[in-house]
């Protein structure tokens, strides 16, 4: 997992990890400009586009996807991502 450098902010991606990742904060600004990034995608996402988004593993992704915590569906066996359900998720947290 990508951690920020010393002496500069979280990454954007971390308000909805409060629940995996205690220790991580950041302002409703910067969570309102992730999802407004990952609503641009104009086609589903793939859990490692949206893991990289995330700054998180594919696993966590493919974990929260299975527990109903990220929106989420599938095509066959392969689990997708509907950008705009996942930017308004992001929203909400």
């Amino acid at each position: 997992m990508r951690r920020a450098h010393p002496g500069t902010e979280a990454p954007p991606e971390a308000v909805f990890l409060r629940e995996f990742i205690p220790e991580f904060h950041m302002s409703d600004a910067n969570s309102v400009a992730l999802a407004d990034r990952i609503e641009r995608f104009g086609h589903a996402l793939r859990a490692y586009e949206l893991a990289d988004f995330l700054a998180v593993s594919r696993i966590t992704i493919f974990k929260m996807a299975r527990a109903g915590r990220i929106p989420c569906f599938h095509v066959g066996t392969c689990v997708r991502f509907d950008p705009r359900a996942v930017a308004h998720w992001l929203r909400r947290q």
